[in-house]
């Protein structure tokens, strides 16, 4: 589906400006800017004015969980930038640039409308010219006014409840006048625009119970994560910044990387043998978890006793879960309308054998053939960024064998994104709550927000850092850095979509039944 929009008309003629662009799933908006500098500035500092204002913009508004409506398609905004010559204005580039949206800048406001005034204020003589903005205005005033060149017109305001209306042009609060700094209003205008396109979101997954879905990777609250814990006095400590992101979404699925008991208190000698308190199912109930995998090497920490006592405490917060340390029966697997969840353990010898594996899968994928398939291993050599042989031959076989979304954990460092009969395989999602301070890849991890449709699944992924055992989202350079790194490690095919942070999927033999 390809569909270009102009979103401003000139004298009855349209204008390609700004374009919204609906490709491959993704909304790409490009905006056209020219700038017409009206005193004397260094064209050094017309080039470092111009790339401020523009990074900000688009620091603030390329967000990869920025979205359009219900079916998330992504949404990427980019800016093309041309700089007058010192003799021409915003006037003559009506006739010359008229692809482009003209900027007057100057050192002082004509219209005392502080540092930015839009068109309404401008010469009607020029009808693309979009503002006169001063050389103090921000990067903020920017992409404020950014909105504005999108043709978003409306500002929003939040009525006694905390709903967002606009009627309430007396506010002072409104989404504009706040930096589009909150992603509900800021939807509510990327749906306006593409209303205005006549594009609808397409039917949802498999009768819909499950659609969002949050992966994450080890989880562990012992040793130094219980520190920061007492250190804030809140066993909520490590998820503050983490509700809010798993808010809404139906399943939020990490690893719990060791036994919740009453007797938790473990020696300092014992150092990799964990135990965590009971409140820790309270506080991943408080972070949105509905589901963990128990397949791991640490969770009979404190035997087979312990081991049922973590089911316990998790089926009291509400939280379902799966797998088995040492076994790999069917029965320890997890599902849902639409849905099914297995997790296998491959770090003990005595762990089952590849065979025994693929054929629980087989089997379950032959009982469920209308449902999304999704394998939880955990596995790898500890440490290292790319997977090892074993590990990609196993994540091949059991593709083979019906799994259509693999994720693993053990390594407590994020591996490679492998695409495999058009299914994706994440070796290692890293460490998503660990006490392993010792070096930058161990401190850093990967979340996967899958979105599924009928014909397709969105993968977004977020780097984040867990510094001070708290993870918290990447942004601006480090995100970019981050995954640049992973792109060049894994499945060339992904590069681009990777460096973008967002994955798009097409379904292959999943049946599904859509109202």
């Amino acid at each position: 589906m390809l569909i270009i929009i102009s979103l401003f008309v000139l004298g009855g003629t349209a204008q390609a400006r700004t374009t919204v662009t609906v490709k491959n799933r993704t909304i790409e908006v490009a905006l056209n800017l020219a700038f017409s500098f009206k005193d004397k500035i260094s064209s050094k500092e017309q080039e470092r004015l111009i790339a401020e204002w523009v990074d900000g913009m688009m620091d603030i508004w390329n967000n990869p969980d920025f979205s359009y409506g219900s079916c998330r398609y992504p949404v990427h905004f980019q800016v093309t930038t041309e700089i007058l010559p010192e003799d021409k204005t915003c006037l003559d580039a009506q006739e010359k640039m008229p692809g482009f949206h003209c900027i007057t800048v100057v050192s002082s406001p004509v219209n005392a409308r502080g540092n930015i005034s839009d068109s309404s204020l401008v010469s009607q003589q020029s009808p693309n010219s979009y503002g006169e903005w001063t050389v103090h205005a921000t990067p903020e005033d920017a992409a404020h006014e950014m909105g504005h060149m999108m043709g978003l017109g409306r500002e929003y305001y939040r009525d006694e409840r905390g709903n967002w209306i606009t009627d309430k042009p007396e506010a002072n609060d409104s989404i504009m006048a706040r930096v589009w700094s909150e992603a509900q209003a800021k939807q509510y205008h990327i749906d306006e625009i593409m209303e205005e396109a006549g594009i609808s979101c397409p039917k949802s997954y498999a009768g819909g119970e499950v659609k969002d879905i949050i992966l994450v990777g080890d989880i562990m609250m012992d040793r130094g994560v219980e520190y920061f814990m007492d250190k804030n006095s809140s066993v909520f400590y490590p998820f503050e910044k983490f509700k809010d992101f798993s808010e809404g979404k139906d399943i939020i699925f990490g690893n719990l990387e060791g036994p919740i008991v009453t007797n938790y208190q473990i020696s300092p000698e014992e150092e990799y043998r964990f135990a965590f308190a009971p409140d820790t199912a309270e506080a991943l109930s408080f972070a949105n978890f509905n589901l963990v995998s128990l397949a791991n090497n640490h969770t009979l920490n404190m035997g087979r006793e312990g081991f049922e006592e973590t089911k316990d405490f998790l089926s009291v917060s509400g939280i379902d879960f799966i797998g088995d340390s040492v076994y790999c029966n069917p029965e320890d697997g997890w599902q849902t309308e639409g849905l099914v969840f297995l997790a296998f353990n491959k770090t003990f010898p005595f762990n089952c054998g590849d065979e025994e594996i693929t054929g629980v899968i087989r089997d379950v994928s032959i009982e469920n053939p209308d449902k999304l398939l999704i394998v939880s291993f955990h596995w790898g050599n500890e440490y290292q960024e790319t997977s090892s042989i074993f590990q990609q031959e196993l994540a091949h076989k059991s593709v083979d064998a019906g799994a259509d979304l693999i994720v693993g954990q053990h390594p407590h460092v994020v591996q490679e994104i492998e695409e495999y009969k058009g299914k994706l395989i994440f070796y290692s999602l890293g460490n998503f709550l660990f006490d392993q301070f010792f070096s930058e890849e161990t401190k850093q991890g990967l979340v996967v927000e899958a979105v599924l449709f009928q014909d397709y699944t969105i993968y977004k992924l977020f780097p984040f850092d867990l510094s001070l055992a708290q993870p918290t989202m990447m942004q601006g350079e480090d995100k970019n850095n981050f995954l640049g790194k992973l792109a060049l490690r894994s499945d060339e095919a992904l590069t681009y979509q990777i460096k973008e942070g967002v994955i798009t999927i097409e379904s292959q033999n999943i049946i599904l039944n859509v109202d």
